[in-house]
Formats: C-alpha cells, structure tokens, sequence
C-alpha cells in the first residue's frame, strides 16, 4: 500500500493527467465560446441627447449604434449620419461616437509625431465648413473682398479671433486638435478622411477645383466624406482649431490622453488643419499641422464649429 505522500501508481498517475487535460480542454473550450459570444454581441443603439437650440434634420432612428464608432461608421455608410440643425445659423452638424485613434503620423512633418493613442468623448461638428450666408446670418456683414465666390463657398479672410466671436454668438465652439483630427480620420486612423490613398477627385485641391479660380461650394465632394460624414475635411479652405500650436504637444500626451486640448503655445500662434485649394496632397492630409498668428485673414482659411453634449 502506498504511503501518505508518495506518488500514485503508474495506472493511477496517468488516469490523474488524463482528468487534469480534459478539464484543461473544457476550460479553453469555455472561453473560446465567451469570447465568440462577446464579439457577437449586437451593439446596443443609443442616439445623443438633442442640443438645446438644436432641432433634427430628420428624426433620427431607434436603432441607431451612436454609441459605438466602429458600428456607427458602418451604419453611415448605409443610413448617412446624425445630423441636427443649429436653428440661430442654419449650421448643421454631424454626430461624431466617442472613441480612441491613432493621432499623429510617422510620414509627416516632425510635429506629428509621435503617434499617440488619444481617446474623445462624444461631440458634434460642423458638417462642412461655416458658409458666407450663414456667416451673414449671425455676423450680420461679410469679411473683405475675397467673399465673392457666391452664399454657398465657405466664408474666408476670418481670424482665430472673428471666429471665436462667431461661436460665443451661437453657443458653439472650434473644435479641438484633436477632435478635428479624430472626425476626419476615425477609428481605422485613415490618411485621407476617404481612405489610405490620394484622390484628386474627392476634393478641392490645387489639383481639382471644377472650374472655380479658389473655393468650390461646401459639399461639392459628397463621396470625399469622412467615415463619420463631414464634407470638405480635406481642401477647400484651412480650418482654425482651439489650440494653441505647440510642435512639441505631442510628446506630452504620447502615454495617451483623454479630450487633450493645448491650452498654452510657446509660438503666439493657433492650429490651422485640411489643407485648402491652394495645396497639394501632403498638405492636405488628415494629420497634417499648419499654424499661424490669430490674427491672421487669408483667402485659404475659414473654419467649422463643433459643439459637445
């Protein structure tokens, strides 16, 4: 009889292994099933709360994934975003999901990097850029000469300044770095807000601007548009942000960051994104960073509004 202590008989041992493996088996049988059910689980819909002086463009779905930015770039592929009306200006802006991305590029300017993870709260933005009619229509008057391209163009020869007054007007806001980056690029980190690879026909460049001399009209380029649905994220005007531009901001968020908004600038100068008619494709990039004084107006910037919850 064998003593306390002492390994089991031959016969005993292996009938012992033959137990411990099959539990072993059932164990990664076990999660193998909860990770298939987890990735098949149905995204639950949840459609954002209306903005106060806001109204829907068209009644907005129940089943809706707003929630999630994977599911609910897939659902704008086939249905078009959340789209709400900003009843004082006539802007209308796009639902854009809470989510991460890869901000930056290894391929750009050395400002860009480096690539972080950067995650966003849910927020609203300007389906295309401010136009001179609805300039008008808050601001009362229109900038300069350079405004004459027609209502539907994007207003130009506005400052960092002119366009933070435009917002506080309407109780909107510029967008940040990167939320402007995060609506144009999306979950998948695209190069372009279309996809990976240089189109000159998705929108208005140096290389394409159907026969107008500067601006096309805002939405020109509907198959241009970024996974999210905002138009015109690439061209057409250079597009002020609520940073500061800060070439080293980068390195201090490269452990990730929430929201991040460069608060502080060492230049005097504010972020400019998109590129415009007078650039070509690098410029025009989704990661590309242009900057310039606040004060500055030019016939290549406007800018678009965003608003949070």
């Amino acid at each position: 009889m064998a003593r306390v202590g002492c390994r089991p008989s031959g016969s005993r041992w292996a009938a012992r292994s033959l137990v411990i493996a099959g539990l072993c088996v059932l164990a990664g049988v076990v999660v193998l099933l909860l990770v298939g059910r987890a990735r098949q689980a149905p995204v639950r819909p949840y459609v954002p709360p209306l903005p106060a002086g806001c109204s829907w463009v068209k009644p907005p779905p129940g089943e809706c994934p707003g929630g999630d930015a994977r599911a609910y770039q897939e659902w704008v592929g086939q249905n078009g975003p959340l789209t709400i009306r900003h009843d004082q200006s006539g802007i209308e802006l796009i639902w854009v999901p809470g989510g991460s991305f890869a901000m930056g590029s290894e391929d750009g300017n050395r400002d860009e990097e480096p690539v972080h993870r950067v995650r966003l709260d849910g927020f609203w933005i300007g389906r295309t850029e401010v136009t001179v009619k609805q300039w008008r229509a808050v601001m009362d008057s229109v900038l300069g000469p350079d405004n004459d391209q027609g209502e539907d163009h994007p207003v130009v020869d506005v400052s960092w300044e002119q366009g933070q007054d435009f917002c506080q007007r309407t109780g909107l806001a510029l967008p940040t770095e990167a939320q402007w980056e995060y609506a144009a690029r999306g979950p998948e980190d695209r190069t372009y807000p279309w996809g990976d690879w240089w189109a000159r026909s998705l929108c208005c460049s140096a290389e394409s601007r159907r026969g107008h001399s500067r601006t096309v009209p805002v939405g020109s380029f509907p198959k241009g548009a970024s996974w999210c649905g905002a138009l015109d994220m690439a061209g057409n005007v250079y597009e002020w942000c609520r940073d500061w531009y800060d070439k080293d901001f980068y390195e201090s968020t490269k452990r990730g960051a929430t929201d991040p908004v460069c608060t502080r600038g060492d230049s005097g100068n504010r972020v400019l994104r998109g590129g415009s008619w007078f650039n070509h494709a690098d410029s025009c990039r989704s990661a590309a960073r242009e900057f310039n004084f606040s004060s500055l107006q030019d016939l290549d910037i406007g800018f678009r509004v965003a608003r949070t919850r």
